[in-house]
């Protein structure tokens, strides 16, 4: 099974120039509501097998 790698954040304290700053709470938590989310698709789905 393939895996799926999204990245969301930052784990560093960026100043404002590089982007930041960085809500880690934030982003860890839609992190695990993505990550549940595509957990559930993939529990509900079924392999493709071309033919």
């Amino acid at each position: 099974m393939g895996e799926n790698i999204f990245v969301l954040g930052n784990p560093y304290d960026l100043s404002k120039g590089e982007g930041g700053p960085v809500d880690h709470v934030e982003c860890k938590a839609i992190a695990t509501f993505f990550r549940n989310e595509i957990e559930r698709i993939v529990a509900k789905s079924s392999r493709f097998v071309p033919g």
